[in-house]
């Protein structure tokens, strides 16, 4: 079954980088959507349902600042209904700070 050995999540995705000359490109690796497991071997993620040697899961600080993005991007989902919301936003927001 086509799933991943660390979280059970069913799907992944490339991952992209910027080379040398600043084009995106893919990598030749993949993250896990479910855990952010990076590993470089479709085909052994799959058979042998081992993490492959090399591969490693995001450390502590890591996965908190993934969650963290995860849940301001959950809170502002809605967006704004124009760019003159966003920016009185933006300056309650600045005012509110010390």
């Amino acid at each position: 079954m086509n799933k991943c050995i660390q979280c059970g999540s069913t799907s992944y995705k490339p991952i992209i980088r910027r080379d040398d000359q600043g084009v995106m490109r893919a990598s030749g690796q993949y993250q896990c959507t479910g855990c952010n497991l990076v590993f470089a071997n479709l085909d052994e993620w799959r058979v042998n349902k081992q993490i492959p040697a090399g591969l490693k899961a995001p450390n502590a600080e890591t996965q908190a600042a993934i969650a963290e993005a995860d849940e301001i991007a959950r809170v502002h989902s809605a967006g704004f209904a124009s760019a003159a919301d966003l920016f009185d936003d933006l300056e309650r927001t600045a005012a509110s700070k010390p």
